[in-house]
């Protein structure tokens, strides 16, 4: 197994013996390790990047801070929000596997620990985070083809005119009488609007299917009494053109 191309795990621990016990444990299950002694030493390896880690054991007693303090910066810093973080503490008290749990640990052991125990919650959460980092490439990957899908699917609707405006009445809650209209949009294949209109936003034509409602809406407005108002919805995006590139 190579473990250049995995990345290595940081164990944190003050005390020398246990955390020679864990690299030694750690190099015999095949990943490769870097260690630290304090808080400001991880710090140092962390945030130069160098080398990659891909999992983190945390002790939350260190001579210069507390491990979870650590742990809160570490879920701060962008690039190291998903690093599995095992905090590994002496402390009976279960308070500290909540806290420790609460500011982002991703697993909590209590010392003393067995190297079977130590490799089967090291061995799980990297799975679990090559899985999760896997779905994620997948759908980035799929994210062009999917954009282009939704993009003819609005173009179809849009130059069908596969929608029609609805006019829901503002009443005036005094007299009852219908002041306004709001102009709303329906399509015609029974889609929740918010659907239709997120996923052209996604695809990058929000703005071309928010005009043709509102081009459709506009026409269909005159049918309303004449001395009532229209609202509209619209979108940052629509606001946000020139009024040259709306057409």
């Amino acid at each position: 197994m190579s473990t250049a191309a995995r990345g290595h795990i940081l164990v944190v621990d003050d005390d020398d013996g246990v955390r020679r016990l864990f690299v030694e444990i750690l190099h015999h299950a095949g990943y490769a390790t870097v260690e630290a002694d304090s808080v400001a030493a991880a710090s140092t390896l962390i945030e130069s990047g160098e080398p990659e880690l891909i999992c983190i054991l945390l002790d939350d007693r260190l001579p210069d801070g507390r491990g979870i303090d650590l742990l809160r910066r570490i879920r701060g810093r962008i690039g190291s929000e998903t690093v599995p973080v095992i905090v590994i503490t002496g402390d009976d008290d279960p308070r500290a596997e909540v806290e420790g749990l609460e500011a982002g640990a991703t697993d909590h052991l209590r010392k003393p620990v067995t190297p079977e125990s130590l490799v089967a919650r090291v061995g799980t959460h990297l799975r679990d985070r090559a899985t999760w980092l896997t779905m994620l490439e997948s759908a980035e990957q799929r994210r062009p083809t999917v954009q282009a899908a939704d993009r003819r699917a609005v173009g179809r609707v849009i130059d069908q005119g596969a929608f029609h405006p609805v006019f829901q009445p503002i009443v005036d809650l005094g007299d009852g009488r219908h002041v306004g209209y709001e102009a709303l949009t329906r399509f015609h294949d029974g889609t929740n609007p918010e659907r239709w209109f997120d996923d052209a936003a996604q695809a990058g034509v929000g703005v071309d299917l928010e005009l043709a409602t509102l081009t459709a809406a506009i026409s269909a407005a005159h049918q309303l009494p004449g001395d009532a108002y229209v609202s509209v919805n619209v979108t940052p995006a629509l606001l946000g053109r020139p009024v040259s590139e709306l057409g």
